[in-house]
């Protein structure tokens, strides 16, 4: 069966690395730097064990702790073969606890002469609890220069990730050229290549955290153990990550982490970095909301003090980024609350919220009006008691003197009523003779109850009919149109003759086709 192997010569042998080694990312690495020179390894490392192999029997051949500079301190150190066991073949065996899939290590071969050489890498299949031979290939080792060390990266590895359970490592034997070395280093085992998992499912990407929430999702190896995961997150624009939680315990479609903090709300960067054993990292990122307060809230209207009728309108602004709702409601000073009849779906901005039919058993008085929301992460606020009266009584408005079809001359007292709880004004005008349109005559916004609204002198208006007009306005503001009630009274009169103005057939101080209508009708029927 066919091997990949990764050949790449360096021109210095594995003592001259020391500080620059990089070991192939294995879970397990040994770089034999631990024990002392001279040292017989068999099975002081887990996981392994090693032999050393002459056919011949002589001399022994034991697999040690060799440094070929010579020093017994120095670092970095090999494993190689004992002796000097020239025109033989020994070989240094590794057994390994497991099945493997792939094996790493640097292989060199101490020359002393010009030449080039071959290593052989046989590996077994352990089946029926007896190691079989499946294959060797040999790496290709450079020794051209007397006494150069020379390096090889060699990675075992079996097609479709059979496995295998020893290898034997044996240097090819040229006559004449001295002592031969089988040199390795940096044994990389147990290796997984594959990536561990690391999923944020929850929250969803821009969705809603509350504080104290749960951070769902899986952090893991498929085929291995990992050393940790960390959740962290970090705010837009800031320089570094701030760690949630750090554990070695997998997680499988779980809590990654309860996140609970002193952070402010506002968007975050949420990081999942998970690490296995072997040294691969896998990472997820997502972006979400953390809520620890209503985001938009204020009623706008009604204002504090508002007069209102009809159709009273809430305006204002209730909008978080998280779901929730939030409720109008009304009462009678000291009463209890009620909710608005109708309350618009949140989220609204800057825009009607509800509204209350105030014409159906709402008596005319005093009330408090109050918004409150609350998000899905419990965060409530509401805003201050808006007191608010409803008038849906229309002012009076009453001329009692003089009465229609009066004749008058000189100084006219009007009198009358014109009266609200809510009065805002009431204006008294008339119209007829040379007047174009309405001309006012007094004004107040006081009440006046059956009291003088104007003493009018019309000694100098031409002799003609004339209409008196009432108008008395409240402060009320009717289904939200910003429109008041208002009443009007009417009285016509006929001054400074003693019968109507000409063409004045009704009497009431214009001419117009009802008089025309009356004319055809009841010719020569006037006022009495």
């Amino acid at each position: 069966m066919s091997l990949t192997q990764l050949r790449a010569t360096c021109t210095l042998a594995c003592l001259f690395l020391a500080g620059a080694r990089t070991a192939w990312a294995g879970c397990t690495t040994i770089t034999f730097d631990e024990l002392s020179v001279g040292t017989v390894v068999t099975s002081q490392y887990p996981g392994v064990t090693f032999s050393g192999w002459n056919p011949e029997g002589d001399p022994a051949v034991d697999p040690v702790i060799y440094n070929p500079n010579g020093s017994t301190t120095s670092e970095p150190q090999c494993l190689s073969a004992s002796g000097s066991v020239d025109f033989s073949h020994e070989f240094i065996r590794i057994d390994f606890d497991r099945d493997q899939t792939e094996v790493t290590f640097t292989l060199g071969v101490r020359t002393g002469c010009s030449e080039s050489d071959r290593v052989a890498v046989r590996y077994y299949e352990y089946v029926n609890n007896a190691y079989a031979y499946r294959g060797t290939f040999t790496p290709y080792v450079n020794g051209t220069l007397p006494n150069e060390r020379v390096l090889v990266f060699v990675r075992v590895t079996r097609p479709n990730n059979q496995l295998f359970r020893r290898i034997e490592i044996e240097g090819n034997l040229a006559y004449g050229c001295g002592d031969r070395y089988e040199l390795i280093d940096d044994l990389s085992f147990d290796i997984d290549n594959t990536y561990p998992v690391a999923d944020i499912t929850s929250p969803d990407p821009l969705g809603c955290v509350c504080n104290g929430s749960d951070v769902i999702g899986s952090a893991y190896d498929p085929d291995g153990g990992i050393t940790n995961y960390r959740l962290e997150r970090k705010a837009p624009g800031a320089s570094s990550w701030t760690l949630i939680r750090s554990t070695s315990t997998e997680v499988i479609n779980g809590t990654l982490a309860t996140w609970t903090t002193s952070a402010a709300t506002g968007y975050y960067t949420l990081r999942l970095t998970v690490t296995n054993e072997c040294g691969l990292t896998d990472e997820d990122e997502t972006v979400v909301w953390l809520d620890k307060s209503f985001d938009n809230f204020e009623l706008r209207a009604p204002a504090a003090g508002a007069i209102l009728a009809g159709t009273v309108c809430a305006d204002g602004t209730a909008e978080d980024h998280c779901g929730g709702s939030f409720t109008l409601e009304h009462r009678p000073v000291a009463g209890a609350f009620a909710p608005f009849d109708s309350i618009y779906p949140p989220w609204i901005r800057n825009d009607p919220l509800g509204s209350w039919n105030t014409l159906v058993g709402t008596p005319d008085g005093a009330y408090e009006v109050r918004l409150t929301a609350t998000d899905d992460c419990g965060n409530t606020v509401s805003s201050p008691i808006v007191p608010v009266t409803i008038d849906n009584t229309a002012p009076v408005a009453v001329i009692s003197q003089p009465t229609s079809c009066t004749a008058a001359d000189g100084v006219i007292t009007v009198r009358g009523t014109a009266s609200d709880a809510n009065l805002q004004n009431w204006t008294l005008y008339y119209t007829g003779g040379p007047a174009a349109g309405w001309v006012q005559l007094a004004t107040g916004n006081a009440s006046v109850v059956d009291g003088v609204l104007k003493a009018w002198n019309v000694s100098a208006l031409p002799a003609c009919c004339y209409t008196l007009r009432l108008v008395a306005t409240d402060a009320a503001n009717v289904n939200c149109t910003g429109l008041p009630h208002q009443t009007e009274y009417l009285v016509s009169l006929d001054i400074g003759a003693p019968e109507p103005c000409e063409g004045d057939v009704d009497g009431d101080g214009d001419v117009d086709l009802a008089d025309l209508s009356d004319l055809l009708t009841n010719f020569g029927i006037v006022c009495p």
